[in-house]
């Protein structure tokens, strides 16, 4: 494990998150569980709604990629509760921006 140069939560959650969707993409699934863990345990430790979402989005991939659907399910909703809130933050247009954006789109709740 690299330590990170970076004082900013943000980027570390970023980083671990971003790892796990790296070893997914190379079938390394335990690397994968191993930096979504990481990067879970920084968002819930701080307030940090922008890596948060994304986090929650691929600690769900990871867990249903190891068939732990029950874990998953969790983190998918924990997710699009996230989206849905920073969307209803957001005016128009940037809402329906950000809400088609590729990432969102995939966990946002429409309605």
């Amino acid at each position: 494990n690299v330590p990170l140069a970076s004082g900013d939560r943000t980027w570390h959650a970023s980083a671990w998150e971003a790892n796990a969707r790296v070893a997914m993409a190379e079938g390394n699934l335990q690397s994968a569980q191993n930096c979504i863990v990481k990067a879970v345990a920084i968002v819930e430790n701080y307030d940090i709604p922008i890596a948060t979402w994304r986090v929650h989005a691929t600690a769900a991939e990871v867990h249903r990629s190891t068939g732990n659907t029950m874990l998953a399910e969790r983190f998918q909703e924990l997710s699009q509760a996230l989206v849905v809130k920073l969307a209803n933050s957001l005016e128009e247009p940037l809402r329906q921006a950000f809400l088609s954006g590729a990432c969102a789109s995939k966990v946002a709740v429409r309605g």
